[in-house]
């Protein structure tokens, strides 16, 4: 339904700050820049473009969309201090199964002003599984989180009357993986966000507190967030991370996907195939012709 990062930090006056793409009760923080290149590019498997960003730029997966944004080109959001980064924003999907089960997300994360400390990135869901009919408003996830794969699930609640959505979505990091890194994983309710906009308070409690909540006790439709750090980035680097949205038939088709996902991450996302036949010989037995593999 909604989605999308969060960076947060701390600049060398010491403010501390909080740039979102998305979340309920917040406007959107990044816009692309006013140049006409600064627009979604489809780059198709086998093809290569010249983004002016990206020279070059060869597509990964069967259809790779690559885009760039900034939280600091509109400034009368109320309420909204930019950090002064620039986003380049790189997804991966492919058309046949089973990699049409998952979505791939890389960011590069680039200062543009000053150099940021205890920096914490993130990733917000609001997954809406289910059938959210406006008269009825019934929404029944469940939510879960699995630290051992860094992945939070939103999943339709067996039964109700919003009937029974058999695939769950799954918000995965893929990287970094670091075991030094301070994970937060929450969950709010739909009322309970409204206040919780202010930058010191999001970075305090959501992002950088390290609370691992348990899974939801309750159902109720989900608002997630999965945020790590810290880390540093001056001026000019580049932080980088990669996130996965995981879909499947059930919890037990997520977690196969997932670990598939993670097989494919490991040989760069090069699809492998299985070898081709070898060519037929023919082969004479008893004055009989027969066809048969090399």
């Amino acid at each position: 339904y909604q989605g999308g990062i969060w960076i947060g930090a701390i600049t060398p006056e010491g403010d501390t700050l909080v740039s979102v793409t998305r979340t309920h009760f917040t406007p959107h923080e990044f816009f692309p820049s006013a140049e006409p290149w600064d627009t979604i590019w489809v780059v198709n498997k086998g093809d290569t473009v010249d983004i002016p960003y990206w020279p070059k730029y060869t597509a990964v997966s069967d259809q790779d969309f690559v885009c760039r944004y900034s939280d600091y080109h509109i400034l009368n959001i109320t309420d909204h201090t930019p950090l002064y980064l620039d986003v380049i924003q790189r997804s991966y999907a492919w058309s046949s199964p089973p990699l049409d089960e998952f979505i791939v997300f890389n960011f590069d994360i680039i200062p543009t002003k000053f150099d940021l400390h205890d920096v914490y990135l993130g990733y917000w869901l609001h997954g809406e599984i289910g059938n959210n009919d406006v008269a009825d408003n019934f929404i029944d996830e469940e939510t879960l989180f699995y630290p051992e794969q860094q992945m939070a699930v939103g999943k339709d609640a067996e039964g109700g009357n919003d009937g029974t959505a058999i695939s769950p979505i799954g918000i995965k990091i893929l990287d970094p993986v670091d075991d030094s890194l301070k994970w937060t994983f929450k969950w709010y309710n739909h009322e309970d966000l409204a206040g919780f906009g202010r930058d010191p308070l999001r970075y305090r409690v959501a992002m950088s507190s390290g609370e691992i909540m348990q899974n939801r006790p309750d159902i109720e439709r989900a608002h997630i967030s999965l945020c790590f750090g810290p880390f540093k980035v001056a001026v000019g680097d580049t932080l980088h991370f990669e996130v996965a949205e995981v879909f499947g038939f059930g919890l037990e088709g997520l977690m196969k996907n997932a670990e598939y996902l993670e097989f494919l991450r490991d040989r760069d996302y090069k699809v492998p195939f299985p070898p081709p036949k070898p060519p037929l010989r023919v082969v004479t037995r008893n004055h009989e012709v027969y066809l048969n593999w090399e």
